[in-house]
């Protein structure tokens, strides 16, 4: 995605924190003053029903093509979201294509790039996300690959941002 907002408030939380690792913390946002470049595509699934003792933990590249139609851009993040199937025919979703109506109390995550990169009309563009688990901690880690340049791992070993289980 592209925001010029999202990531100008993130790095400002930077400054006001005094970190150099804000841009290394994904968000929870309501995106509105930003460009998706790309249609959202699933990246894993969790079925809690399957392993009680499972943690979780998972790793995935997914491939986006930057709308032809769009004019060049610059990748500032990712955004994330999830679609859920909570029982039979009962569905919770906050995707764009798949967004549940009238559902406002759930935003997508923003995870920003430290060096947001160029992405042109058509490129292709590789998104890599994991989500580490360790000890009683899990964290996501991301990078990004256009055809210019291809980002660092972000919040390597969850030395930013992490959740306690």
């Amino acid at each position: 995605m592209s925001s010029t907002l999202l990531h100008r408030r993130a790095a400002e939380y930077a400054a006001e924190s005094h970190t150099k690792y804000s841009l290394e913390t994904p968000y929870v946002v309501n995106i509105h003053a930003a460009r998706l470049l790309a249609e959202a595509q699933p990246l894993w699934t969790f079925d809690h029903a399957a392993a009680e003792s499972q943690r979780f933990c998972r790793s995935a590249t997914a491939d986006f093509d930057v709308c032809a139609t769009a004019p060049d851009s610059v990748v500032h993040g990712l955004a994330g979201y999830f679609d859920a199937e909570l029982y039979a025919d009962v569905r919770l979703s906050i995707c764009p294509s798949t967004h549940t109506p009238d559902m406002h109390s759930w935003f997508p995550m923003y995870f920003p790039l430290r060096q947001p990169l160029a992405a042109d009309a058509g490129a292709r563009i590789s998104v890599h996300m994991w989500r580490r688990c360790a000890d009683a901690r899990t964290w996501y880690e991301w990078a990004v690959e256009t055809p210019a340049a291809t980002s660092a791992i972000h919040n390597a070993n969850g030395h930013q941002y992490w959740i306690g289980q």
